[in-house]
């Protein structure tokens, strides 16, 4: 704080007459300007030394060498690295706990490692209360103010939780405009609803963060899949299975970090712009969807099972959509088709079955991964033809899932209804040709590349 309050002095210009005389005029003139010179020498110098000590403890690379933080993730450190070059913005976003800040920070030290000077780094978490009243533009200023710093040298920014800035779109379209710095930014999926604003148009890319997928997750468990055997791993694929890929939760088994994850998405995410009013109707339209996880529900009939409007539900889910915890499969036809019959949904983790259900059917939990897996290689969707369903369309090939090690005959009818394309069932343990159908262990479906096409399975 400066020591002269401002609000002692006001500016009474000169040339304005007033009823003490004009030396009255002239001295509160005078002591304004002792205000002004006091911030000058006082405020501004102390806000950018205690700013500068803050950024110290974000910035431990400066002081010499750090360990790498967590286990990498490989495919996201490349891609960010294929746009440190670039004049854009890189978003990452993605459901929480995914570790966007880790992964910040091994891009960081993967700068470091190829000789860039840790002075052209600086990291900022924007949730912290030491910098609650300093913008963006003030940090990055005041920041090449003290390291000397000329405008036209290049500053790699990183911002984690950059959605805690009012305005933050904003401020990062005048900073790229600007140009010297390559800005890195961090935040929840619920920066995707924020980023539903015309500035950044054109001047950002986004990369999604998700939980691990399954060759992520034996490197974070620590298994050695080539030594083992056959049924090892079919027990590691159902392992993955029920666990899910959230990171913190794959190291401890900690259940309440989960919990925590869930609460601050629900509870700080959602329930702001839903237009409920108390937090046990959302989580009720929540666990309504989990529970029915691969069955076609509709807006209706959770509105009318919990006594919600329509439009209600209709909001909360689009908002679970936009913020990564839940994803909606549409039925396999043309527009009119897809829109005139109810969606399925399913959850971004399989964690998060073990939060909501006594009992978790393994079979719709199983389900789920496949289409985790199927979406990362096009739009995923249902077909439902004479009262029976085929569980996921991609391109041509039919895919329904029958997590068995034998195929019962009822099983065998599974692509009665009729269908062009490939079909691939896929089991637990069963392989082979059955008729016209390929049958896939789920372990083969998981380990596929994301390069590769699941229809050459």
């Amino acid at each position: 704080m400066c020591p002269i309050e401002p609000q002692s002095y006001p500016i009474l210009w000169l040339d304005k007459p007033n009823i003490y005389g004009p030396h009255y005029n002239i001295m509160c003139h005078f002591k304004y300007s002792a205000y002004l010179w006091a911030c000058t020498i006082y405020s501004i110098p102390s806000m950018l030394f205690y700013m500068m000590e803050l950024l110290g403890r974000f910035n431990p690379w400066w002081f010499g060498e750090t360990e790498f933080p967590g286990i990498p993730r490989d495919k996201y450190l490349q891609k960010l690295m294929e746009y440190k070059e670039t004049k854009n913005v890189t978003l990452i976003s993605g459901l929480r706990r995914t570790g966007k800040t880790t992964i910040m920070k091994q891009m960081i030290h993967r700068l470091i490692d190829e000789g860039m000077d840790p002075k052209q780094i600086l990291f900022v978490s924007m949730d912290n209360l030491g910098l609650k009243d300093m913008t963006i533009l003030e940090i990055e200023s005041g920041y090449r103010e003290k390291s000397a710093m000329n405008n036209n040298e290049r500053l790699y920014l990183f911002l984690d939780e950059i959605h805690f800035q009012d305005h933050f779109e904003l401020q990062l379209k005048n900073l790229y405009d600007l140009g010297g710095t390559k800005i890195f930014a961090s935040g929840s999926a619920n920066l995707d609803i924020l980023m539903k604003t015309p500035h950044l148009t054109g001047r950002h890319r986004i990369i999604k963060m998700r939980p691990l997928d399954f060759m992520e997750y034996v490197v974070f468990r620590g298994h050695d899949i080539k030594k083992r055997s056959p049924q090892e791993l079919v027990e590691i694929a159902e392992e993955y299975t029920l666990n899910g890929g959230i990171p913190e939760y794959v190291l401890t088994r900690d259940i309440n970090s989960l919990n925590t994850m869930l609460q601050s998405i629900l509870y700080r995410d959602v329930i702001t712009r839903s237009g409920l009013k108390d937090n046990e109707s959302l989580s009720n339209i929540f666990t309504m969807i989990v529970k029915n996880v691969s069955t076609p529900i509709s807006t209706r009939r959770i509105s009318r099972v919990l006594n919600h409007s329509e439009d209600t539900v209709r909001k909360v889910l689009e908002l679970l959509e936009d913020v990564d915890l839940i994803h909606k499969v549409e039925r396999y036809g043309n527009f009119k088709e897809r829109k005139a019959n109810p969606p399925k949904y399913y959850l971004s983790d399989t964690g998060l079955f073990n939060l909501i259900l006594d009992h978790v059917n393994i079979g719709a939990v199983v389900e789920n991964l496949v289409f985790l897996k199927l979406e990362k290689y096009g739009p995923v969707h249902y077909h439902r033809s004479s009262g029976k369903e085929i569980d996921f369309i991609l391109g041509r090939t039919a895919f329904e899932v029958k997590y068995v090690n034998d195929l019962s005959v009822d099983d065998k009818k599974t692509f009665s209804i009729t269908w062009k394309g490939k079909k691939r069932l896929i089991t637990r343990s069963l392989e082979g040709n059955i008729n016209s159908i390929k049958a896939i262990p789920l372990f083969d479906l998981l380990v596929l590349g994301d390069e590769k096409d699941p229809s050459d399975l």
